[in-house]
């Protein structure tokens, strides 16, 4: 074998090796190892529990809501329906800017001081309340329109508006939970926060669902 031969096999080895590599690196990006799914998990326990072992007080709570809503325009569907588009498009706004707090924490390796956080968790819930839920997103509620008559709209955004409230619940009191264990949460350090969130709306949407009793429905996320 000549030393031209040798030099190619050796490259071709140095090109697999670093394909390789690559492959690898790619797949802890997209993919979270099980530490780091275990530590998610045991985050999120709390929160989630509470909700598994009161899901038929959760719905009844929230219908009782979603009653008071529709008396209080006196039973005009129309508003009713608009009313319900306001509230669940306050809800995606706000976890949208809570989940980007949880990708922040966990792209800076850190988390501010106490009042810090507060202050800012506080500014999510009061930035979109009223009209101001109209200031992004309002893209998501073209999936409405296909919904027709109104009461076959009104049922989706009765189902939709009870799943955000227990999935936007949840996660604020799972940022509570993170301040409070700080040490641990800060262990995602050098994950994908991407993934972390999504880790995080997995155990949301089964615990909304669960709670709804739509785990197999077609009404289900």
């Amino acid at each position: 074998m000549g030393i031209f031969s040798i030099f190619s096999k050796n490259k071709n080895k140095d090109e697999i090796k670093k394909q390789n590599e690559c492959i690898n690196n790619s797949h802890e990006l997209n993919n979270l190892d099980s530490n780091s799914k275990q530590i998610i998990a045991k985050l999120i326990n709390h929160p989630c529990n509470l909700y598994y072992s009161d899901a038929m007080q959760t719905k009844a709570r929230l219908r009782n809501i979603l009653n008071t809503k529709l008396a209080r325009v006196s039973y005009n569907q129309d508003e009713y329906a608009e009313s319900l588009k306001r509230n669940i498009l306050y809800y995606i706004n706000t976890l949208e800017d809570k989940e980007n707090v949880i990708k922040g924490w966990i792209n800076d390796g850190r988390i501010p001081q106490l009042d810090i956080c507060i202050s800012t968790i506080d500014s999510i819930q009061d930035t979109y309340k009223g009209n101001n839920a109209y200031s992004k997103n309002t893209e998501k509620l073209k999936v409405y329109d296909k919904f027709f008559p109104i009461t076959q709209q009104i049922e989706q955004l009765e189902y939709d508006y009870m799943f955000y409230s227990i999935h936007s619940e949840i996660v604020h009191m799972l940022l509570e939970v993170i301040l409070n264990n700080q040490e641990e949460f800060l262990k995602l350090r050098n994950c994908n926060p991407n993934l972390v969130v999504k880790d995080i709306n997995g155990y949301c949407t089964h615990t909304a669902s669960y709670c709804l009793g739509t785990l197999n429905s077609d009404l289900n996320k």
